[in-house]
Order: structure tokens, then C-alpha cells, then sequence
């Protein structure tokens, strides 16, 4: 990525109110009258998307213009260094690296007693880190004040004790090759692990290396409980899941300072849980832990970046949504979709984009059960017109699907049989939903012809008993996940809204 380019994604990521630091850390860092940086930086923030052409011909300064690399340069340095003030107050590891760095300072000029007292200061927030290195290296400093006062018995201690910390160290470095290699290996599962594959997954998550039990510090309690979570999902082990859910949640509980030292990994401990109660069906505690979700993002101590705020937009509206669909409540899902669609808009630049497709594939369905099918149409839009589609392709070829059947329902036929077309040739590159989007395609491409109400009926009850066959097989079972096609095929059948089916003996997906 070009340099200009990391300027502009960094300016756009900065709160108002690291911005306005930036211009007081500006004033008091930037010599000479004229601040050249701030006008910059100003020029950059008024222009709706930067570039460098766009920048020089809004600039008035000649000067600026002709050294525009170099000056952006710096004020890419300056930027982080600015964050880097902003933010050392709120971040434990930030505080423990300016204390050791005054150990030095003071060690350096010979006041030894002084830099013992600020070293002892270090050692305290490096136990409540629980971080070995630090604490490694404060042993080290522990160990260069002793020698000036040749007290090498203590010093001796010191390195016994650094020896249990070290083999502590080896064992936790273990523990995270297991987990990232469990992560490699499930990766190369994909969607569909077979039996062997999940023997092969339980034989890892078996090992002693990573028990919770032998795992006291938080780091590695955290990383393994992670671990489990993926491993129960890829199971589709909807108790474990949501055990180890819980369990992760409650490591932070038991090491509160990791609440506010790591909010964002906190928050997704919490939407995890809200993700395996709403699987679970446990629909009142969806509801308690979103409140408390919520509640930990307005606290005033609490300080997130404004990409993590963007995801709990995103994810919270998403689970709200979810848990009226399960509720068949959906006139709730039309208000949660419409009070929300401010907020997700203004999100949007800064949220994963994973979040984004979800959420906009969920409100399509949401307002298909509705009936609402413009509405519909116009959300399954924002997914399929995404330049980001890529990221869920999976995703984004049911969507392709599901557009046949909304534009089906409006009576654009010309539409249905263009994307039939499309996605037929396509087919041979598919490796998800292919068997679906088959007989979807070959049932598209002659349902809109047929004039006669037998035929089309005949046509319907030979979809039918190909999707039924087809539903369970393999990879299959997701695309029903995200849209029952079987289902709508059915509806189509008895000329009845799909909700009415939905609500005679299924529940929605």
C-alpha cells in the first residue's frame, strides 16, 4: 500500500477526540509559527475521499504541494507519536514500558535508591499484566541494582526464580503452537469436517498441553478457551459452545483489569455468549448479556477504538434481529432493522466488513417473511453490489440464489432468467451450493416460460423432491442455514407466504 494511502486510512480512523489531542500534541511538538502539519492534517479531514491530487488542489500552501511526500511523511510519524501520548495513560503495557523506562533513567544517574522504589512500582503492574516477559525483565533491572551493592547471593535468587518463570514461558509457548496449528488444521477442514477430521480435532483438544488446569495466567487461559470455542463450533456442539462461552467470559471476570486492559477481546467474550445462548435458544439471556454489552460500551471509563464500537453496532443490532426472527416476532425485526439503519450506516466505513454482509443478507430475509420485497430487494442489494463480496462468498452465492426467488416474486422474470444464465456458467467454479444452485438454476430457467398453471405445478414438485434430497448433503446444510429453499419451493407449491409455513411446524433459521 502506498504511504499516502496508510496517511488517509489513518486520519480516517481517528475519534474526534484523538484528533483534538492531536492538535494540542501538534502545538507543543511542531516548531515555528506556521504549523504546516495541522494544515495538512485539516485538508486531509475536509476532503471526502483523499487523494494526492485531490490534496494538492485543495491546498493554498505552494510549499506544501511541492514537498507533499516528504510533509506526509512526517505527519504520518506525527500521528502515532500523538497516539502513542494519547493513549499511554489507558493502556497497562504502555505505563509498565515508562516506568522501566525511568528505572533507566534514573539507574543511569546513579540514583540506585530511586530507581529501586520506581522498580518495585514495575514489578507490581508487570504481576497484574501476568505478563513473563516483563516480568523477565524487571528480574534483569532487580538484578543490575544488586550488583552495585555485590549482593550476588540474592542475585543467585533471582535467577533461580527467572528459571521457573522460563520453563512457565516454554510450557505457554507449547500450549500456543498446539492452539494456532488446531487453527491451521481446522482451516484445512473446511465448512464440512468429516469423522476423521473431528477424531483428529478431539485428539488435539485432549491434550494436557493446553488444559485450563495447567494454565493459570490469563493470556494462555484465554487463548485455549478460544480454542475450545472454534473446536465446539466446527463440532456443532451447540453445549460446549456455549460452555466454553461462559468459560471465557468468566476468565475475564476473574482478572477484572483485563475488562479495561483488553475491551475489545471482552466484548467479543460477550458476544460469543449472546451467540451461543441465541443457539441455544435461551432467548432471556440473549437479551441480558446484549444489555450488558451495551451498558460496558456508554461507560465513560472504558475507552474502545472505533472500529470495536463499530462491531458492537453491528453485532448487537445483528443478534437483536436474530432473536426476533426466532421469535417469528417480525414486525420487532422491521423496527430493530429501521432504528438501527442510521447508526449502521454511519458504522460502516470502519466495521468488518464480514459483520456488514451478515447483517444485510439477515435483513433481506428478515423483510422476505415480511412480504416486504422491495425492502428486501434493496438490502440483498447493498450485499451482492458490495466491493467487498469476496470476504463471504459463500454468502454472497446464496444471495445470488435468493435474488431469483425475490425477483420471481415481483414478477421480473427477464431478471430471474438473466441471473440463471449467469450463475449456469459459473457453476463449474462453484465449490458451495452447487448442488442447490443446479437445480435452482435448471428450475429458473423454465418455470418462467411455462403458461400453464400444471406445468409450473409439476415443475415446483420436481424441485421439491431435488432440494429434499439435496438439503443434507455435506456443505449443503449451510446454504439452508441461511435460506430454507426447500421450504420456499413449498410455499411456492401451496401458494402461501413462507412465514405461514415457518410458523406451522418450523422455526427460522
Amino acid at each position: 500500500m502506498a504511504v499516502s494511502d496508510d496517511l488517509y486510512q489513518l486520519i480516517s480512523s481517528l475519534s474526534m477526540s484523538e484528533k483534538r489531542y492531536l492538535r494540542i500534541f501538534s502545538t507543543r511538538h511542531v516548531k515555528g509559527e506556521k504549523n504546516i502539519y495541522l494544515q495538512l492534517f485539516d485538508t486531509i479531514i475536509a476532503l471526502r475521499e483523499p487523494d494526492d491530487d485531490a490534496v494538492k488542489a485543495a491546498l493554498e500552501d505552494s510549499d506544501i504541494r511541492q514537498k507533499l511526500n516528504k510533509h506526509k511523511h512526517y505527519l504520518y510519524n506525527l500521528i502515532l507519536r500523538s497516539l502513542n501520548a494519547y493513549h499511554a495513560d489507558h493502556s497497562g503495557e504502555a505505563r509498565f514500558r515508562e516506568t522501566m523506562r525511568s528505572v533507566e533513567i534514573l539507574y543511569q544517574r546513579g540514583l540506585f535508591d530511586q530507581s529501586r522504589k520506581v522498580l518495585r512500582k514495575a514489578r507490581r503492574m508487570a504481576e497484574e499484566l501476568q505478563r513473563i516477559p516483563e516480568l523477565l525483565a524487571v528480574s534483569d533491572w532487580e538484578q543490575n541494582l544488586l550488583s552495585k551493592s555485590s549482593q550476588y547471593g540474592r542475585m543467585a535468587e533471582l535467577v533461580e526464580r527467572d528459571e521457573v518463570l522460563v520453563d512457565e514461558l516454554r510450557h505457554e509457548k507449547q500450549a500456543k503452537l498446539l492452539v494456532f496449528r488446531m487453527y491451521d488444521r481446522l482451516l484445512q477442514f473446511g465448512a464440512a469436517p468429516d469423522t476423521q477430521d473431528l477424531a483428529e480435532l478431539k485428539r488435539m483438544m485432549d491434550d494436557p498441553v493446553i488444559s485450563l488446569h495447567t494454565n493459570q495466567r490469563f493470556h494462555v487461559r484465554y487463548l485455549i478457551s478460544m480454542a475450545n470455542i472454534v473446536c465446539a463450533n466446527a463440532m456443532d456442539d451447540k453445549d460446549s459452545f456455549l460452555h466454553h462461552c461462559d468459560e471465557t467470559v468468566r476468565i475475564f471476570e476473574e482478572n477484572p483489569v483485563f475488562i479495561t486492559e483488553r475491551p475489545n477481546l471482552f466484548v467479543s467474550a460477550l458476544l460469543n455468549q449472546c451467540k451461543a445462548n441465541l443457539q441455544c435458544d435461551r432467548l432471556d439471556e440473549v437479551s441480558r448479556v446484549l444489555d450488558r454489552i451495551r451498558a460496558f460500551q456508554s461507560a465513560s471509563e472504558v475507552r474502545m477504538q472505533k472500529h470495536t464500537i463499530a462491531n458492537i453496532v453491528y453485532e448487537t443490532t445483528h443478534i437483536d434481529l436474530l432473536c426476533s426472527l426466532k421469535q417469528s416476532d417480525l414486525k420487532k425485526a422491521d423496527r430493530i432493522i429501521r432504528e438501527s439503519e442510521a447508526d449502521l450506516e454511519r458504522y460502516l466505513p470502519t466495521v468488518t466488513r464480514s459483520l456488514a454482509l451478515s447483517l444485510r443478507f439477515d435483513a433481506a430475509y428478515a423483510y422476505f417473511l415480511l412480504g416486504m420485497t422491495d425492502r428486501c430487494l434493496v438490502w440483498l442489494n447493498r450485499l451482492l453490489n458490495d466491493q467487498e463480496y469476496h470476504i463471504r462468498m459463500q454468502l454472497h452465492a446464496v444471495a445470488r440464489l435468493f435474488s431469483m426467488v425475490v425477483h420471481l416474486q415481483l414478477g421480473n422474470d427477464s431478471l430471474v432468467e438473466y441471473t440463471a444464465r449467469s450463475i449456469k456458467l459459473e457453476l463449474r467454479k462453484w465449490d458451495f451450493a452447487k448442488a442447490t444452485a443446479s437445480a435452482l438454476v435448471r428450475f429458473f430457467s423454465v418455470y418462467t416460460q411455462a403458461d400453464e398453471p400444471a406445468k409450473q405445478r409439476r415443475l415446483t414438485e420436481a424441485l421439491m423432491s431435488d432440494l429434499t434430497q439435496i438439503r443434507n448433503e455435506g456443505t449443503e446444510r449451510d446454504v439452508y442455514n441461511l435460506f430454507d429453499f426447500s421450504m420456499w419451493a413449498e410455499s411456492l407449491l401451496e401458494q402461501k407466504p413462507m412465514v405461514a409455513l415457518i410458523g406451522k411446524d418450523k422455526s427460522v433459521p
